[in-house]
C-alpha cells in the first residue's frame, strides 16, 4: 500500500479500489431513515449502516470495508437471492441479509386483495377505506385470518435460495439477521405477529 499512498491522485484512486473488500447489506426499511416516525423517528445519522460505516471506517485494520446497502421498504425475502446476485455482480465478497419483517407482519386482507385495493378509484374512497380498515385492525385480524405476504414454508425456501446464491457466488461472510419479535403494542395492534416470527 506504501507505493499507492504516494502515488498521483488517479493512482492512488485505482489502488485504493484494489484494496477495497466490499460487504452488501440487503435490507427493508429498517436499515433506512425514518424521520417522520411518531413514536421513534430515526435519522439518517441513527440507522445501522451509517453507524457501521463509522465504526469501520474508524478501526485502523477495516476501513478498507465498504458496505454497498440495498435497501427498500417492504421487501419480501423472496426478492433477496437477485438482489445478492446483483451485490456479488458489485464485487461484494460478503452479505448481511435483513429482512422478513414485511414477509410475516399480520395483513388484514390477502395479498390479491391488498393489491386490488390499491386500484380503488377515486382516490378519496380507496383512502376512506384504507382509513377504516386500520381502525379496526385488530378486531378485523382477528374476525378475517393471519395473512401475511409470504407463508412460513416460502419463507424458509427463500432462505435457503438466497444462502445457495451466497455459497455459489462464493461469499465468505454469509449473515441473516432474525426478525426481531414485535413489542407488546404491536403485538396487540397486529394480533399473531409473535406467532408467526417465531414459525
Amino acid at each position: 500500500m506504501d507505493g499507492c499512498r504516494f502515488a498521483t491522485s488517479p493512482r492512488r484512486q485505482a489502488c485504493y479500489e484494489s484494496t477495497l473488500v466490499r460487504v452488501s447489506i440487503v435490507a427493508d426499511s429498517l436499515a433506512l431513515p425514518r424521520p417522520l416516525e411518531a413514536v421513534a423517528p430515526v435519522p439518517y445519522t441513527g440507522t445501522y449502516p451509517y453507524r457501521l460505516t463509522r465504526l469501520l471506517r474508524a478501526d485502523q485494520d477495516t476501513r478498507d470495508v465498504e458496505l454497498l446497502l440495498s435497501a427498500r421498504r417492504g421487501r419480501l425475502m423472496p426478492e433477496v437471492a437477485d438482489e445478492l446476485r446483483e451485490a456479488h455482480w458489485n464485487g461484494a465478497v460478503g452479505a448481511f441479509v435483513h429482512v422478513g419483517v414485511c414477509d410475516c407482519a399480520p395483513r388484514i386482507l390477502p395479498p390479491l386483495l391488498h393489491e386490488g385495493l390499491n386500484l380503488v378509484r377515486p382516490e378519496l374512497a380507496r383512502d376512506w377505506i384504507i382509513r377504516r380498515l386500520s381502525q379496526n385492525r385488530r378486531t378485523l385480524i382477528r374476525a378475517l385470518g393471519n395473512h401475511v405476504y409470504t407463508p412460513a414454508a416460502r419463507f424458509r425456501s427463500a432462505v435457503m435460495a438466497a444462502a445457495e446464491v451466497m455459497q455459489g457466488c462464493g461469499m465468505k461472510l454469509r449473515c441473516f439477521v432474525n426478525v426481531a419479535p414485535p413489542d407488546e403494542r404491536l403485538e396487540y395492534r397486529s394480533p399473531g405477529y409473535d406467532e408467526n416470527v417465531r414459525r
